[in-house]
């Protein structure tokens, strides 16, 4: 899965959707997911504006090699993916960028292992059992800011200039650093749905189980959990366009769902598992469609959603509302961070 990722965003993948049958409770898979969004995250603008860099890129390529690329308009920079078929093999290949000299670098922006530039403006990879990796080739990479921070001896470890915005994990994302998108709609509550979004405790103590990639860790393989969902009765959406909209009513057993099957269900699994645990929970505030003119009465008054002052009158009702019925469950351990829409 993590190499399969990877050479899709090094050929201009954007995202990706995972359909399932059978459910996503294999951990690597999640794990492996979670390990290639966060090689990539830091060079989303190449992702988005770079453009698929040409097979004349690479030279001297392993029979087993797998190797792709997105390169900067200006060609400052390469965003590189190194797999092998059957993975795990052994792979070398060469990497020329036409104007790169001897202040690039090629970094494995993981393991921070680089390779230097020749006149050329080739840098050569080698790898004797090839897991999959994700390289940079630019004159400022992880792997210069990790050499400045030696040579400056300081105990500061070096960090690439971020080129995104994004709340870094922790205070600003209300504590969690790894979340997970609880799917639960009408699919959770119909005899025809899906037995995977039909969430219990036992579904939510394997998520927060240990992060098997690293034993030593006392942290959960993830902290934090978004209780949202796409379908409804009637074949209502909760986004923009879908085939009916959503009115006051599904809005209250939408919530109630999310939090009779998402959040109750949560908390206690987190009291269950060993260390108890302590999950960052964020509830989704259904789309307010334009189209829903009848959507319901909120102190006395019915609200037409075509106007922009009932949208954000049913919205702040909504949020007040699901403040209130949090309150009332007395959970122990989940800890209520605030919406999404």
């Amino acid at each position: 899965m993590f190499n399969l990722l990877i050479q899709g965003f090094a050929n201009g993948m954007t995202g990706f959707n995972v359909y399932t049958s059978i459910g996503m409770y294999d951990m690597d898979l999640w794990l492996a997911m979670r390990d290639a969004i966060s090689a990539v995250t830091p060079y989303e603008d190449l992702l988005c504006d770079g453009t698929p860099a040409p097979v004349s890129t690479f030279s001297e390529t392993a029979a087993a090699a797998v190797v792709s690329a997105m390169a900067e308009q200006d060609g400052s920079r390469l965003l590189i993916a190194s797999s092998t078929i059957p993975h795990g093999l052994p792979t070398s290949w060469t990497a020329t960028v036409h104007g790169a000299d001897a202040s690039w670098l090629l970094c494995d922006v993981v393991t921070l292992k680089s390779a230097t530039i020749s006149s050329g403006g080739a840098a050569k990879w080698t790898h004797p059992a090839e897991p999959g990796s994700v390289l940079v080739m630019s004159k400022t990479t992880p792997c210069h800011s990790a050499r400045q921070a030696q040579k400056t001896d300081d105990d500061t470890p070096g960090a690439a200039e971020p080129v995104c915005n994004y709340a870094k994990p922790g205070e600003s994302t209300g504590g969690a650093h790894n979340m997970v998108l609880s799917y639960m709609d009408v699919r959770s509550v119909t005899p025809a749905g899906s037995a995977e979004m039909k969430w219990n405790q036992s579904m939510f103590e394997t998520l927060l189980g240990e992060n098997h990639s690293d034993p030593t860790a006392s942290a959960p393989l993830f902290d934090g959990f978004l209780m949202i969902g796409i379908s409804w009765f009637d074949n209502k959406q909760f986004y923009p366009g879908g085939a009916n909209y959503t009115v006051k009513q599904d809005w209250v057993d939408f919530l109630h769902l999310q939090l009779s099957m998402g959040v109750q269900q949560l908390d206690a699994a987190a009291a269950a598992v060993s260390p108890k645990q302590s999950p960052a929970v964020v509830i989704t505030i259904p789309y307010p469609d334009t189209r829903a003119k009848d959507w319901g009465a909120v102190d006395g008054k019915s609200l037409d959603l075509s106007k922009l002052s009932d949208q954000i009158a049913a919205v702040s009702w909504f949020v007040d509302y699901t403040i209130t019925q949090m309150a009332s469950l007395n959970l122990k351990q989940v800890n209520f961070k605030g919406f999404c829409e």
